[in-house]
């Protein structure tokens, strides 16, 4: 790099190239680009007439007090600025869906420096209460406010002021390539990155993973960023932003090596749009002494539960998990099983992770969707119809009706 900037530095007296000298055409200009990127000690200065002038010894000895170490992470910077504002989620208790003891954790990250956490909702798992983990050790009590199972979106409050937090970015922005970096607590530990790159953007028709069903889940407009980031269990709910530091989405599930999912920080948005308002809808009630509304959700209504949280197989998505395991079913389609709750229907019936469903109650289906609305219209149980391995079963279901 030192060779090629003082190769071609010679100018005139009336600071215009040679004839002889190499032409400012496209295409140096884009070299010149790249030395700006991989050589931060030089600054070039795109003009046609115009090059700093430096010698051999004067670049690489800048080189030398600007290690690559301190230049080039440009990952390590992203984490050490979004740190701060990424906490710890556990959940220990009742489940208030399944009325059964659970614990789970997971990840979220402060919204504002009033102590307002975005997360998962199958995070905080139909609790009201849970313990929050900062990042510099402190362990607060946190309140469930708002949960969204259709969006599996959550918010819980803990009490404090000047929190750091992170800045919501675009997700309509991102392109299918972009460098992202995901971070939470997996098995528990204080917080682990990975990075990746955006893969795909996959529409809510084709990617479902909740804990209820109804024509709400079941009709999903955004699109999910597919990334190949490792998202794990304790990940979830934690953020995905792009090289700005800015969250761009919510780290959600791991389908397998290299398939991720996240959901779009712009419908994370939307809802915490809605939290705002039933926030300032609640202040009215209290100031006129009305009695304060259930903290569970934005809008209550019954939901039928299985208790397990689902993928819908298209095409590559199955060529991906067959690449990545022999084990997987040889079907053409279906709904794959990512998930399974403890203690709830799909567990006690028997169905576990990496199960296929191929059919429910004796007609086939081909997304989360068509699983959605048979359960809805079901008014006892259901009977899902599974490939797993080489085997074909048949297991009848009782979904649980919430609140």
């Amino acid at each position: 790099m030192c060779t090629f900037l003082c190769a071609h530095r010679t100018i005139t007296s009336g600071g215009r190239w040679p004839k002889t000298a190499l032409r400012w055409t496209t295409s140096w200009r884009w070299m010149a680009a790249g030395a700006c990127l991989t050589s931060s000690a030089v600054l070039l200065v795109c003009s046609r007439r115009h090059l700093p002038y430096l010698t051999i010894a004067e670049v690489c000895a800048l080189e030398d007090a600007l290690p690559r170490s301190k230049t080039h992470n440009f990952i390590a910077d992203v984490v050490e600025a979004i740190n701060p504002g990424v906490v710890y989620i556990q959940a220990t208790g009742r489940h208030a869906m399944l009325g059964v003891p659970v614990m789970s954790n997971g990840s979220g990250f402060l919204v504002s420096e009033h102590g307002l956490i975005l997360t998962n909702a199958h995070v905080v798992s139909g609790r009201r209460e849970v313990e929050v983990k900062l990042s510099d050790g402190q362990r607060l009590h946190g309140n469930v406010l708002y949960v969204d199972v259709a969006s599996d979106l959550a918010v819980v409050k803990i009490t404090g002021k000047n929190f750091p937090f992170l800045k919501l970015g675009s997700s309509s922005q991102l392109r299918m390539g972009e460098y992202v970096v995901a971070i939470g607590s997996p098995m528990t530990l204080d917080n682990s990155v990975t990075t990746g790159v955006v893969s795909a953007f996959r529409g809510g028709t084709e990617l479902s993973h909740k804990l209820g069903v109804g024509s709400a889940v079941a009709h999903n407009t955004f699109r999910y960023i597919q990334t190949d980031a490792a998202i794990t269990h304790g990940n979830s709910g934690g953020p995905l932003v792009n090289l700005d530091g800015h969250v761009v989405g919510i780290s959600t599930m791991k389908l397998t090596e290299g398939i991720s999912f996240a959901i779009p920080i712009d419908h994370a948005k939307e809802f915490l749009a809605k939290v705002d308002e039933a926030e300032k809808a609640k202040l009215s009630r209290k100031s006129a002494g009305e009695p304060a509304a259930g903290p569970r959700g934005l809008a209550q209504q019954q939901r039928k539960v299985l208790g397990l949280t689902m993928l819908t197989l298209t095409a590559d998505i199955i060529a991906a998990l067959r690449e990545r395991s022999w084990r997987f079913p040889n079907v053409q389609g279906g709904v794959y099983v990512h998930n399974v709750f403890s203690n709830s229907p799909a567990f006690k019936a028997g169905i576990r992770p990496g199960d296929v469903v191929i059919g429910v109650d004796g007609r086939d289906i081909t997304s989360t969707k068509d699983v959605f609305e048979a359960v809805e219209r079901s008014s006892t149980s259901v009977q899902l119809t599974l490939v797993r391995g080489h085997q074909v079963l048949v297991m009848e279901v009782l979904p649980e009706v919430i609140q």
